[in-house]
């Protein structure tokens, strides 16, 4: 699972560096948990007029983070979107569901004080995209929503507690 988590981080780093980032914004990332524990995560950002050039050349963009998700998450995985401000993809598996006369889902923690790491690992010693590569912090989304399938949602701003997004624990 530690695998996957840091995958996630880093599909999230990916779709920041197919974008070019010199004046990427991050906004909110929601992940909306699913009855089977599947996740759809939506993650919102804003490009400058140049990056959006840029975006809109970017070759196979949509490929990369499929090729990345399902190599990670297996066929199940998905991007459902890729725009210029945002990107969509279910991860199957993200919360661990216990069944019994209730259900609990437990969603694993994010790593958001390893972003910047997995951004530079990714773009290895390639000097273009490495020169689009912002501060961590800029990587980070200003808010994370959780939401579980009977509606109810947890929400954290940054700054997130040790650079961190809590695993959150929830009982339907």
């Amino acid at each position: 699972m530690k695998m996957k988590i840091n995958f996630l981080v880093l599909t999230v780093a990916l779709a920041l560096l197919v974008t070019g980032v010199s004046a990427f914004d991050s906004h909110d990332l929601d992940i909306d948990v699913q009855a089977d524990g599947s996740a759809v995560i939506n993650y919102d950002y804003s490009l400058s007029w140049g990056e959006s050039i840029a975006f809109a050349l970017f070759p196979n963009k949509e490929g990369l983070l499929e090729g990345g998700l399902t190599d990670a998450f297996g066929d199940d995985a998905e991007v459902l979107d890729l725009t210029s401000e945002e990107v969509s993809f279910k991860i199957p598996g993200f919360a661990k569901v216990t069944y019994g006369n209730d259900t609990t889902y437990k969603t694993p923690s994010l790593p958001y004080d390893q972003v910047g790491s997995y951004t530079k690992k990714f773009s290895g010693n390639n000097a273009i995209i490495g020169a689009y590569i912002p501060e961590s912090d800029s990587l980070v989304p200003d808010k994370t929503t959780i939401t579980f399938p009977d509606g109810f949602t947890e929400t954290y701003n940054k700054p997130y507690p040790d650079e961190k997004l809590p695993s959150v624990t929830h009982t339907v």
